[in-house]
């Protein structure tokens, strides 16, 4: 059962809950949070709502949206809801909403991101996103028209395109990727004690940047995930020169293993002619 707080006119929580489906009481209010991706091309993020929604089901919507619970910030709730429905993470910390829209029960908080986002690498919340594309604003405004969109008054929409690049529009350069671990290795990142992911520098780990976001996926259960930041990226003609650089207690050995641990144990994974062909990479990692 989710729970939420409630807040006074001045938004300063109460001390009162209420759980989902509740209304706040009388003078009390909640918070909503909602976000909105533009692209370069001056296009919105939309995602199609699921069937069994009780609200909007089967209609298209802004980007991300939700309610903060219990004991979260405006900027903890929208990246945890970015995450849950998108796969994408981004820290809010320092990131204020562009605008706050005021309704009957509560706080809107919107934000406004403007990211370039390859929508093949989503991952997409089952039970709340059916799936997802770039519109423009005159296609949004047509779809309200037709009633395929939920029914947001067609001059806040707008809004959201003008305002694009002021009012606080956060400008995130910074690209996701996905990776798959084995359940020992997941582990070693989640307890943080493995901080170096050993890798072939081929074509897909050459898009990987300082400062892109890296999602790991437990092989054994696709519904425990890691997002990590990168740190560095340590470039290495072959495993070999990467062992003699590397600390490697923090490649994934432990001090028990140490002492047996070889360029070699690599080649299970990745042969000596590609590593020959692409080279190998050390990505430095931060649990976030």
């Amino acid at each position: 059962m989710e729970i939420f707080d409630t807040y006074n006119i001045n938004r300063e929580k109460t001390g009162k809950k209420i759980t989902r489906g509740a209304k706040p009481p009388k003078g009390l209010f909640r918070l909503v949070v909602h976000l909105c991706i533009i692209n370069s091309k001056g296009e919105m993020l939309i995602q199609k709502r699921k069937s069994d929604k009780k609200m909007f089901p089967d209609m298209w919507d802004i980007s991300v949206g939700g309610c903060a619970v219990s004991g979260e910030t405006s900027a903890q709730a929208i990246g945890r809801e970015l995450f849950e429905e998108l796969g994408i993470n981004i820290d809010f910390t320092f990131i204020r909403p562009s605008l706050t829209v005021n309704f009957d029960e509560g706080f809107n908080d919107i934000y406004l991101i403007e990211k370039d986002i390859n929508l093949c690498e989503l991952k997409l919340q089952e039970k709340e996103v059916q799936e997802v594309k770039w519109a423009t604003k005159t296609e949004i405004l047509t779809m309200i028209d037709e009633e395929f969109f939920v029914p947001y008054r067609k001059s806040l929409i707008s809004t959201f395109f003008e305002i694009k690049g002021t009012c606080g529009t956060f400008k995130s350069d910074f690209k996701i990727h996905n990776m798959k671990l084995n359940p020992e290795p997941f582990g070693l990142i989640a307890s943080e004690k493995k901080t170096f992911e050993l890798r072939l520098n081929d074509e897909k780990r050459r898009k990987i940047e300082t400062g892109d976001t890296i999602v790991f996926t437990d092989t054994r259960d696709s519904s425990r995930k890691l997002s990590t930041k990168v740190v560095d990226i340590h470039r290495f003609k072959s495993f070999s020169e990467l062992y003699k650089n590397l600390p490697l207690t923090k490649c994934g050995y432990t001090e028990k293993d140490i002492s047996t641990a070889k360029p070699e144990d690599m080649e299970i994974y990745y042969s000596k002619e590609r590593q020959n062909k692409y080279g190998v990479i050390g990505i430095e990692l931060k649990l976030i």
